[in-house]
């Protein structure tokens, strides 16, 4: 991944898999279903972060919460669906609106712009080791993205999953400059269950000590709830 498209994606996650009146068409294509869109359906994540900087580092821990709230008909011929997301410090404090992502399907491509920026999230139909440009809507750079597993079963805090879809985004581990490693994990009928970002630029020169961590963030986000509304 480009430097410039590093700083773009913490961008994307500091503002922090998926989240009117109008009802949802239902999808023709089944594997759509490891990113179930229609109106109603949520997700409820723990995330866990912890931000790098020349400063020192960040943790930040808290409930993230997903839901479809609308879809209306898009230039493509089908439909983009309006994803609001939520935070909370923990499960007894109140939901507090934190920003608007949106999904839809364009042909073969599953795509989740995740504020103005869109990532293609897999393609359909799902297949082991297909690889595919996750930038292709955005001018972040290409991006190769591999399907690494189609249907095994995959279990987050205790719960077991039947049947998943692993995406590894990049999978770059120079311990000594850089390390880059990206994987979602989607349920069938859930929707995603689990995000691991680890992008960490380790210090070479002028540094008090040789490879410490200089900038990046590592990130966790995995399911604890979810259904329909």
């Amino acid at each position: 991944m480009r430097f410039r498209q590093f700083f773009k994606l913490l961008a994307f996650i500091g503002g922090a898999v998926l989240t009117g009146c109008s009802s949802s068409p239902e999808l023709e294509r089944s594997d759509a279903s490891y990113l179930p869109l229609k109106k109603g359906v949520y997700q409820v994540y723990d995330v866990d972060s912890v931000w790098y900087t020349l400063t020192g580092k960040h943790e930040e821990h808290y409930e993230l919460l997903t839901e479809v709230v609308d879809s209306f008909p898009n230039t493509e011929g089908g439909h983009t669906y309006v994803i609001y997301r939520y935070k909370r410090p923990d499960a007894g404090s109140d939901w507090t609106y934190h920003d608007t992502w949106s999904a839809r399907i364009s042909g073969h491509r599953v795509i989740v712009s995740e504020g103005a920026t869109a990532f293609v999230k897999f393609t359909l139909p799902l297949i082991e080791g297909a690889t595919w440009n996750g930038n292709t809507f955005n001018d972040l750079g290409k991006d190769d993205y591999e399907m690494l597993s189609v249907g095994n079963s995959y279990t987050v805090n205790g719960t077991a999953f039947p049947d998943c879809a692993e995406v590894n985004q990049n999978n770059d581990d120079d311990i000594i400059v850089r390390t880059d490693i990206r994987n979602e994990v989607y349920a069938r009928d859930v929707g995603l269950i689990k995000r691991e970002i680890r992008i960490l630029n380790y210090c070479t020169a002028g540094c008090a000590v040789f490879g410490e961590i200089e900038s990046g963030v590592e990130y966790t986000q995995t399911i604890k709830e979810y259904g329909v509304r």
